[in-house]
């Protein structure tokens, strides 16, 4: 898996990601799929999302 993929998912946990990418994730940190993922809100992931960018603007 390319560093970038795993920088973009670290930076924008809401992006979407193929599936073949979650479970090469998955098999890397030897965790099941299951663990990386999380059903939010559309409301709440939008919040989230903004929060973080301004975290990253910030740095």
């Amino acid at each position: 898996m390319a560093t970038n993929t795993l920088r973009a998912i670290y930076r924008d946990p809401y992006r979407e990601v193929a599936t073949t990418t979650i479970n090469k994730l998955s098999r890397a940190l030897e965790v099941p799929v299951t663990e990386l993922i999380e059903d939010v809100s559309e409301d709440f992931a939008q919040k989230e999302k903004e929060a973080l960018e301004k975290e990253f603007q910030s740095r």
